[in-house]
């Protein structure tokens, strides 16, 4: 009697083992929401609609052969950003794979940041999540309201018609300077900005390329702090600062 009395209290304990084992688990560490909503926002002007936290994008490639995750932030609002942006990855099989934490400082419209980050246990395509925190969004430079400069507009026109538009001769221009129709440099307070009018039907392509090209060649020689690609019609279609 007393073995088996026994025996029924030594099962007793052995479930109440076992419940505390179930109940005292690992819980799962919490994942990043690729959100689009700030969790912080500090010195922002009074934005319009148009000029929130999604003109802000996060992209990411995976390099292969280093095993490094390379995490590409653009700028496509009209105002300065500054942020923390934590990301992190999981594998294929839902197994963390790396994470860390991006400081961006002073992101200018139209540029864009990117880090490495290092990744183990990798698969083909992991996923990233990411989150903002601590962003704020600030006056750029000025794109309007300077004095028009005839002298360097001219001798920007002409030193871009011989680099990418031929010299004139339209076998040896390339694809994109038709789309240029006129640039024109401004003398702002404590800088100097160029606006660029491009014809309505231009490519993205076109927009990019000779808006780049223009801020890569001049912006150092002319103090450019700013470039802006306008249509015909007067739609601002590219922006770049620096």
């Amino acid at each position: 009697m007393k073995s088996k009395i026994l025996s029924l209290v030594l099962a007793f304990y052995f479930v109440l083992a076992l419940s505390a084992c179930s109940s005292g688990g690992n819980s799962p560490s919490p994942t990043l929401s690729p959100s689009p909503t700030p969790t912080t926002t500090t010195d922002s002007p009074d934005l319009p609609d148009s000029e929130t936290i999604d003109k802000i994008s996060v992209e990411m490639k995976l390099d292969a052969t280093l095993l490094q995750a390379i995490v590409t932030i653009k700028n496509d609002s009209d105002y300065v950003f500054n942020g923390t942006i934590p990301v992190r990855f999981e594998n294929n099989r839902g197994e963390s794979c790396g994470d860390d934490i991006i400081f961006v400082e002073d992101l200018k419209p139209g540029n864009y940041t990117y880090a490495r980050i290092n990744l183990t246990n990798v698969s083909n395509n992991p996923a990233l999540y990411y989150d903002f925190f601590s962003t704020s969004f600030e006056e750029g430079a000025p794109s309007s309201g300077g004095e028009l400069n005839e002298d360097a507009s001219a001798e920007i026109t002409e030193s871009f018609d011989i680099g990418f538009g031929g010299a004139g001769n339209p076998e040896y221009a390339t694809s994109w300077y038709p789309s240029c129709v006129k640039i024109e440099i401004f003398n702002a307070e404590n800088s100097a900005y160029a606006t660029v009018t491009v014809k309505d039907d231009s490519t993205e392509e076109a927009i990019s390329r000779i808006g780049n090209a223009i801020f890569g060649n001049y912006a150092k020689d002319y103090g450019l702090s700013k470039v802006t690609l306008i249509t015909e019609s007067g739609e601002e279609v590219f922006t770049r600062e620096g």
